[in-house]
């Protein structure tokens, strides 16, 4: 049996022995805790970097494609509109011309019908204040104001001197019934020109029927499409004289107004010879 006693003895020792080593390992682990976070190894850490910069590359192409499909939108909107206001503009334009053409063609109408009612007016006042001498014998006529009245009429006077018409205003007729002068008058006269001489040639020939001498100024004129001559002539009083030739005949026209204040006189007379019809 003793022996049996010895061999326990040495397994309590052996077992006192790793119960101490088995305690200081423990505590040396006490004193110095084993870090437990665990390690990444840098491929895994390459990876991953790599797969987050593949997130984020692919979300900058997204933005990307928005932006540009949100432009041509954008441009392509503006471009529509701009062609439909492009569109309303030349309607507008058309239609305002137009309008312009329109209301020109009105316009125009407007005045042709003011400018018929104003012609209109005028010929029925000159109706009611002119009259119209026409020669029954020698084919000329002249239109005259009614304030004037015709005192004389001849013809056939003599081979030469066919007709005499002579007009004297109303309010003359009265200021020079006792005058010897007679009074301021327009006359028209009608004479042959049988050896058809120039119209110059025949007033210089019949200076005691046309008061034409040396010193007087013929100045041209037209009347009724023909060759006229103007001048003036001094005898008891002054007077506006004017000579026109047709088919055969010299009419001479005098406006016999006394004085140079007796303006309105010579204003009818200028108005008289332009009516003359030949």
């Amino acid at each position: 049996m003793p022996p049996k006693k010895k061999e326990d003895d040495t397994m309590a020792e052996e077992k006192s022995k790793k119960s101490a080593q088995g305690g200081k390992v423990r505590t040396q682990k006490n004193v110095s805790p084993v870090d437990t976070t665990p390690v990444v190894s840098s491929s895994a850490s390459t990876s991953t970097s790599k797969s987050s910069s593949k997130k984020h590359g692919s979300s900058g192409g997204a933005t990307l494609f928005i932006i540009i499909v949100l432009l041509i939108a954008v441009v392509g909107v503006y471009a529509y509109q701009k062609k439909q206001t492009d569109s309303v503009v030349s309607k507008l334009s058309i239609l305002e011309s137009k309008l312009t053409d329109k209301i020109g063609q009105i316009e125009q109408g407007i005045g042709t019908v003011k400018q018929q009612a104003e012609e209109e007016k005028m010929n029925a006042i000159a109706d009611a204040t002119t009259k119209k001498y026409t020669s029954a014998k020698y084919d000329y006529s002249f239109i005259y104001p009614t304030k004037y009245k015709v005192i004389s009429l001849n013809t056939d006077i003599d081979d030469m001197y066919k007709e005499n018409i002579v007009l004297m205003r109303e309010s003359d007729r009265e200021l020079y019934a006792d005058s010897l002068e007679g009074g301021p008058t327009i006359s028209f006269r009608l004479y042959t020109n049988t050896e058809n001489l120039p119209l110059v040639d025949w007033l210089t020939v019949n200076t005691k029927a046309s008061n034409v001498s040396e010193e007087t100024e013929l100045l041209d004129t037209t009347i009724d499409g023909r060759q006229a001559y103007g001048y003036s002539w001094e005898g008891l009083g002054s007077a506006d004289a004017v000579a026109v030739a047709f088919d055969g005949y010299v009419l001479l026209g005098t406006g016999w107004y006394m004085d140079e204040a007796n303006i309105e006189i010579r204003g009818d007379f200028q108005a008289m010879v332009q009516s003359l019809s030949l």
